[in-house]
């Protein structure tokens, strides 16, 4: 049995063919490039975006502090107008300090309302020493 030379020799061919390792394309260098540079431009984007957040939550946390600290000495400034003008304070200064004290009733004068001020009573009063006729 003779066997077919043309046969043989394509299937061996065939063979050493599959065998050989194949040659491999270039990389093509651009394409990769341009995708590292814009992978760094992203994560330097995401860092910086990233640290200008932090550095403003900072910034409204010192805010809120510094409105805290206005808002408590506000309420005790008002505490402290409050106090300065309480009538019990004025009467207790208008007394002791200057010497001021409520007129006796008969040093009071009541005027009668007259026809355009009906709804207002004005009344005088006269120190202790003058009389009551001038």
């Amino acid at each position: 049995m003779k066997m077919d030379t043309t046969t043989s020799t394509y299937t061996r061919a065939s063979t050493l063919f599959r065998q050989q390792p194949k040659a491999r394309r270039a990389l093509p260098i651009f394409p990769v490039l341009l995708w590292i540079g814009l992978s760094t431009v992203a994560g330097i984007f995401f860092v910086w975006t990233s640290s200008q957040a932090r550095e403003e939550q900072y910034k409204i946390g010192k805010l809120k502090e510094e409105i805290s600290a206005l808002e408590m000495e506000n309420h005790q400034i008002r505490g402290e107008v409050a106090r300065l003008e309480s009538p019990a304070r004025l009467e207790k200064i208008a007394e002791d300090q200057i010497g001021l004290v409520y007129p006796e009733p008969g040093q009071v004068l009541s005027l009668s309302p007259t026809v355009a001020s009906e709804d207002r009573q004005v009344s005088f009063a006269q120190p202790s020493g003058s009389s009551s006729g001038n």
